[in-house]
């Protein structure tokens, strides 16, 4: 049990780290996550988000004593187009690898980003299977970050709702607007200023079966604060935080940013 919360609260912290503008521009992001005292995981990812295209890829490692407990290395990657206000998944792939086994997995779409299979592999051993549909606004949580980024860019405001259907679960994603708040310099990341704050929930419809992290991101929302790169002027998220998980509290910093337009 332990093992499947830890690599939940991975994907959930990770799909929040890119945040860049409506331009064409490349990041490469470093991040280091905390379960309360104990340096979980290392995160190094690149994000681009184009004029009519965006593309995100994350790649997570545990780190520490939960990595001596529970190994585990995942990738992800997300592509789509912009189709004017609405974003369309093209293409979701996702490999990991723990002490005991390799799985990777890839969701085929059909032309309005609904997900139509996924292509499974195990140790070895491959399944496809056909994925249910229902109309959602998206269909992987990365996605999700890429529409909120959009808007945020666009008009300093974070507060939007929206819906998810990964293929088998169906959400209601929120993010509202939390205020300003001081973001000090600490050992864990050199970054501070004034950062807007913004909270995101998650909330998984009772009728897709009891979970108990999302039950728990449903009710204590995520919190993030943003800051704006010295050098470009972009915004990036600076720190995460998600309070009173099943692991304790979760902070994530971010460690440091390269931006290239």
């Amino acid at each position: 049990m332990k093992v499947i919360l830890i690599k939940k609260a991975l994907v959930i912290l990770f799909a929040l780290l890119p945040l860049e503008s409506a331009q064409a521009v490349m990041t490469k992001h470093s991040f280091n996550a905390f379960a309360g005292p104990f340096n979980i995981a290392k995160v190094d990812f690149e994000y681009e988000l184009g004029k009519d295209d965006y593309a995100i890829t994350s790649n997570v490692e545990t780190n520490g004593t939960v990595d001596v407990l529970y190994h585990f290395i995942g990738n992800y990657a997300t592509k789509g187009i912009f189709n004017g206000s609405k974003l369309v998944t093209k293409d979701y792939f996702y490999q990991s690898q723990t002490r005991f086994s390799k799985r990777n997995k890839k969701i085929i779409y059909n032309e309005n980003g609904e997900p139509l299979k996924a292509i499974y592999n195990k140790n070895g051993k491959e399944k496809i299977k056909k994925l249910s549909q229902r109309k959602a606004d998206f269909s992987d949580l990365q996605s999700v970050f890429a529409f909120m980024v959009r808007k945020f860019y666009l008009t300093g405001d974070c507060a939007s709702k929206t819906t998810l259907f990964d293929g088998r679960s169906f959400f209601d994603v929120e993010f509202r607007n939390a205020g300003e708040e001081y973001v000090e310099k600490t050992k864990y990341s050199p970054f501070s200023g004034k950062a807007k704050k913004c909270t995101m929930y998650i909330n998984k419809k009772k009728e897709e079966g009891d979970d108990t992290l999302w039950q728990t991101m449903s009710s204590v929302p995520i919190c993030f604060w943003i800051l704006k790169d010295a050098a470009t002027n972009l915004p990036f998220i600076a720190k995460i935080l998600v309070e009173n998980t099943p692991l304790g509290d979760i902070n994530a910093y971010t460690t440091k940013i390269e931006v290239k337009k």
